[in-house]
């Protein structure tokens, strides 16, 4: 048989096994895991194909641990992304698609050309005003890490959790999740700004009337 692979004259089964292994492992590569593989033929093909169908077998548990895991994140409230060693973005959950496409003028405003719909495959960079030291971060990251940024208006607690390979070594990816502060801190401006307006007009010896309400927060001293 392999004087007949080098002989230049076409064998049929040979050429059939060939293309039988080829097909399956482009499916493979397309994560198509349907195809069988035929281990049990007395040809000199098996020991290939019995490595062929442990390939196979890995890469449908992993696909099965990958699918759960994207079904799990895509249920939750968090907006979750997962961006790639190189910070490209391989997965964003639903929630964070609809936080961005809600924002999707301040993101523009901040990041010229910026869409909702093509989040996938872009990079983390356009985020961040400082990308080589989050690069340095993130590379350097052995836990968990907090930062806040500003989008325009609005303000992001980011909250990052690498990923690791089974040697605990290399990073595979990173796990961000945002958080749209943006309420919360312009409350607390709107309350800053009440606190000095009270200590300019020297009401610190009078009782204070502080009004909240949904369009922000007022403070006047009683009428006498």
């Amino acid at each position: 048989m392999l004087n007949s692979l080098f002989s230049g004259r076409p064998n049929t089964k040979v050429q059939a096994r060939i293309d039988e292994v080829a097909g399956i492992l482009e499916k493979i590569a397309a994560r198509d895991f349907s195809q069988p593989v035929d281990i049990n033929n007395s040809d000199a093909f098996v020991p290939l194909m019995r490595s062929v169908k442990k390939i196979q077998d890995a890469d449908t548990e992993s696909s099965r641990q990958v699918m759960i895991i994207e079904a799990a994140l895509s249920s939750v409230r968090s907006c979750v992304m997962v961006a790639d060693e190189n910070l490209n973005i391989i997965y964003a959950n639903p929630a964070l698609v609809s936080m961005f496409k809600a924002a999707e003028d301040d993101f523009s405003e901040a990041s010229p050309g910026f869409n909702a719909n093509r989040i996938l495959g872009a990079n983390v960079d356009q985020f961040i005003d400082n990308p080589p030291q989050l690069r340095r971060i993130l590379n350097e990251l052995t836990g968990q890490y907090k930062t806040e940024i500003h989008i325009g208006k609005l303000v992001f607690s980011l909250m990052a959790n690498p990923v690791f390979y089974a040697d605990g070594r290399r990073r595979i990816a990173t796990v961000i999740e945002w958080t749209n502060r943006s309420s919360e801190a312009d409350f607390k401006a709107q309350i800053n700004e009440v606190v000095d307006g009270v200590l300019m007009d020297d009401w610190l010896c009078a009782p204070i009337w502080i009004t909240f309400r949904k369009g922000g927060v007022t403070a006047k001293p009683p009428k006498v």
